[in-house]
């Protein structure tokens, strides 16, 4: 209704009696005031968006500082455009940490290594409890030294124990996958591609002679051999083979 309303004066009161070249003038005007608008809101928006960067800067250096104080300094990241200020580095055996600021707090968490096919593994620890990192947090006002004896005291500890835990589950798992590759590949004799490794079974097709078919799955050293429409001879053989004779 307003909307309509305002329509109807402009159409009939604000231009009426008025030529073609002042209204036109009305309507530029009109443009450029919007126009101006438009560029100051750009401008202050730009403005705060670098006052925010420029904070998030200053915070993650401050947070980068304190890394490089325990020895973490390789392979840092520092990504400029997060949506809050981070940072991540590793230090020379491999422990890796990130820290986080939100609001007036500074999380501090740690990172574990995947397997070799770039899976995560589960550890457990001797009661056979899930292994998970810890989580610290302290206040973003606290001196870097203050930060720095944090994490010496109650994070690194208990990290480096969760650390070693999953170092050793991750050993395990490459070595049962590397064994378990190399069995496929002396039952396949030859290569095996990545998706029988994903698989955990071997691609037998014309890999059986005659009218022999089956599934050859493989799990490190336990092998599950299904064979189908075998003939008398050949299923024999299998017997005898498993050291039953018939």
């Amino acid at each position: 209704m307003i909307t309509e309303l305002y329509t109807q004066l402009k159409e009939e009161d604000i231009f009426k009696g008025m030529g073609e070249d002042e209204i036109k003038r009305l309507e530029d005007e009109e443009k450029a005031r919007k126009e101006a608008e438009q560029a100051e809101w750009s401008r202050r928006h730009e403005e705060e968006r670098r006052l925010e960067n420029e904070r998030k800067r200053v915070i993650a250096t401050k947070l980068q500082g304190v890394l490089r104080s325990l020895g973490f300094d390789k392979e840092e990241y520092f990504p400029e455009d997060s949506y809050r200020p981070m940072v991540s580095a590793k230090n020379q055996d491999g422990e890796d940490i990130f820290m986080e600021a939100q609001g007036n707090r500074v999380t501090v968490h740690g990172s574990f290594p995947k397997a070799a096919d770039g899976s995560y593994v589960t550890a457990y620890d001797e009661n056979h409890q899930r292994v998970n990192g810890p989580t610290i947090s302290f206040s973003l006002n606290r001196t870097p030294e203050a930060m720095k004896r944090e994490i010496e005291r109650r994070f690194l500890p208990p990290y480096r124990e969760a650390l070693e835990l999953v170092r050793k589950r991750v050993a395990e798992t490459d070595s049962y996958s590397s064994l378990t590759k190399r069995n496929m590949e002396i039952l396949k004799g030859s290569e095996v591609t990545q998706r029988e490794i994903s698989n955990g079974s071997i691609d037998t097709y014309n890999l059986f002679p005659g009218e022999t078919y089956g599934d050859i799955r493989v799990s490190g050293n336990n092998i599950e051999l299904k064979l189908r429409s075998l003939t008398i001879d050949q299923a024999k053989a299998a017997l005898a083979a498993l050291g039953i004779e018939r």
